[in-house]
Parts: structure tokens; C-alpha cells; sequence
């Protein structure tokens, strides 16, 4: 029986084959387009590259994942006023 793992290794696969990029590619085009939010990058990828439904939710999720930081030490106003946000980052004085 194929494990959860196997299955997104699939998925992926078969998005790779089927939309001519590989997924870190689709993650830069996501990057450049400037979407952070999930149903953004979901429209996008329908409409512009005519992805299904389930791939774009596939590659939308994978880049949203790349795009939030891992290091424990990143303050979380960083990720949380990413992109058109960031003039919103509260000055406060501590």
C-alpha cells in the first residue's frame, strides 16, 4: 500500500509532467507574481498557466510552505506583514 508520501511524491510528479516545470519553478513564478494568499495563487495558476483545480491547490500549498520562514529565531511580524503588508509593520519601541 502507498503511503501519504508516495502519494504527494506522485502528485507532484504528475504536475511536473504534465505542466512542463518542475515545482521549484512554479514556486519562483509565485514568488514573482508577489501572492501570498492561497485561493490568490490558486486563481493565478487556473487562469493564466489553465491548471486544474487540484494541481494549482498542490503547487499553491508547496510554495505558501517555501515562502514561511523556519528558523525559529524569525520574529513572526516578519512572515505575518510579507509583501504589500510590510509598510504596516508596527515601530514598536521596546
Amino acid at each position: 500500500m502507498a503511503t501519504v508520501d508516495e502519494g504527494l511524491r506522485s502528485q507532484i510528479q504528475n504536475i511536473e509532467a504534465t505542466y512542463g516545470r518542475p515545482i521549484d519553478a512554479w514556486v519562483a513564478v509565485i514568488r514573482a507574481s508577489g501572492l501570498n494568499r492561497h485561493g490568490e495563487i490558486v486563481t493565478m495558476l487556473k487562469g493564466e498557466y489553465g491548471m486544474s483545480h487540484g494541481a494549482a491547490n498542490r503547487v499553491a500549498l508547496i510554495a505558501i510552505d517555501s515562502l514561511v520562514p523556519t528558523s525559529d529565531s524569525t520574529d513572526p511580524e516578519v512572515w505575518l506583514y510579507a509583501g504589500k503588508k510590510g509598510a504596516l509593520i508596527p515601530n514598536l519601541a521596546k
